[in-house]
């Protein structure tokens, strides 16, 4: 454990440990630093809520499994793994990024509990590891409040994401992460939504995107795959309405649904060889 003499470390804050953190009861704890500073709490078990955590506008506040093999679960109760509780990450009352799970895993983060309660001093909420599910709701309702999901590997979206004019940046094959994987798959099944803010899809991975369902609306929609694979590929009553439709790839791309877009810009060149690939757009418009 780091401390400083100072009311607010001037340094990174870390509260590492193979065992437990535990806040409460008794006294309420403050771990506060600097903006532009972390915040790290590493653990293979977090709990309690009697802390306030703050690291200013554009510092970043990581909750993290000790171990690189461990998966995160934001949940109510204990499946396995390292549990968040939604009112666990409402005790981080400013950051620019609040973290959960760590870019060196080899474990899943699933959303199994809304995140409800997100401060409005949080820039971003970003979930990080190998493959993320987001298998409850996540809303934000502080006006320019993002989200943000970066995988190595899988992403599975069934449930809605939606904030209120903040950006939403969901990332599969993810090169940030230590390991990204070649055959990643970006899976859409719930409705995401950004009112005027922006939504980028993005894969590295061969695995593609599918819009598998659900409505997207956004001001500016980028869909973008790897270059040389990753079909993009939407099914027939999943909408996209935007004020510009982006689609970046030299894949095959298949629209199947009616879309209302205002600009629509495909980049089709391949990086090699300058082949372009198929792009068919039906019913949109």
């Amino acid at each position: 454990v780091q401390t400083c003499a100072l009311p607010i470390c001037a340094v990174n804050v870390e509260l590492l440990t193979t065992g437990s953190l535990s806040f409460g009861p008794g006294a309420s704890t403050t771990i506060q630093t600097a903006a532009g500073n972390l915040i790290r709490l590493r653990a293979e078990s977090i709990s309690g809520t009697n802390v306030q955590i703050i690291s200013g506008a554009t510092g970043t506040v990581e909750f993290s499994p000790h171990g690189a093999n461990t998966n995160t679960v934001i949940e109510f109760g204990q499946s396995g793994g390292l549990s968040l509780s939604p009112s666990l990450l409402g005790a981080v009352q400013s950051a620019g990024t609040l973290q959960a799970g760590r870019n060196d895993s080899n474990g899943s983060v699933t959303i199994a509990a809304s995140p409800s309660g997100i401060a409005s001093a949080v820039g971003t909420l970003s979930l990080v590891g190998k493959d993320v599910n987001v298998n409850a709701p996540i809303t934000t309702a502080t006006p320019g409040q993002g989200i943000a999901i970066y995988a190595g590997g899988n992403v599975q979206v069934a449930s809605d994401i939606s904030t209120t004019t903040g950006k939403i940046l969901i990332s599969a094959g993810d090169a940030g992460n230590a390991a990204p994987q070649g055959s990643a798959q970006l899976t859409i099944a719930g409705n995401l939504g950004a009112g005027s803010g922006n939504i980028t899809l993005q894969n590295t991975g061969l695995g593609g995107i599918a819009l598998n369902g659900g409505a997207i609306t956004a001001n500016v929609v980028r869909l973008a795959s790897h270059s040389n694979g990753g079909t993009i590929s939407q099914q027939a009553g999943v909408s996209i309405a935007a004020t510009a439709l982006g689609i970046d790839t030299a894949a095959p791309v298949s629209l199947n649904a009616l879309n209302s877009v205002g600009t629509l810009a495909v980049s089709s060149q391949g990086s090699g060889n300058g082949d372009r690939k198929s792009t068919r757009l039906n019913s949109s418009h």
